[in-house]
């Protein structure tokens, strides 16, 4: 009985886990504009002119954006979740079937449903918000390098003046 409920729960709250998808899929990205590019740098040292940021300042631009708009789609998303949450709890409310009809099973499934919608939507706002905390010095560090290869400055020289 408890395994239907929640399977058909999980069906029910489907559209929470689309922006997880969705979500995960953004972090992606981020992680490829933080250390994807870096380490295809690294394995790649005979080619040095492709990486060359300073020749490529169009491809650093755009891993710059890249790295913003992602940043910013990932923070709007994460931050939906708990909407995502209270909205299944009011449609599941607004289908909670009136009590004169004697039939309580409906009414504890759908209080279930909104429970659980509700749960779902703060499990995942706690946990990319958390991923979030922890990814963001790394790229704030890496923004900080975008600009100063497309400035012109290497990071070397820029440490070297501190």
């Amino acid at each position: 009985m408890w395994k239907q409920k929640i399977a058909d729960n999980l069906v029910s709250d489907s559209y929470i886990f689309i922006f997880v998808v969705i979500n995960i899929a953004v972090l992606a990205v981020i992680y490829y504009c933080i250390v994807a590019e870096k380490r295809e740098k690294r394995r790649n040292k005979g080619n040095e002119a492709q990486y060359d940021l300073k020749q490529n300042k169009g491809w650093a631009s755009s891993m710059r954006k890249g790295l913003n708009i992602s940043q910013s789609l990932y923070n709007g998303i994460t931050s939906v979740f708990p909407l995502l949450g209270m909205f299944g709890t009011v449609k599941s409310l607004l289908n909670l079937p009136s009590l004169t009809e004697g039939d309580i099973s409906a009414v504890q499934n759908s209080f279930f449903t909104a429970l659980t919608s509700t749960a779902w939507g703060i499990i995942f706002a706690v946990i990319f918000k958390i991923i979030g905390s922890a990814i963001a010095p790394g790229i704030e560090d890496r923004r900080k390098e975008l600009e100063r290869e497309i400035s012109g400055g290497t990071p070397q020289e820029e440490e070297d003046e501190e």
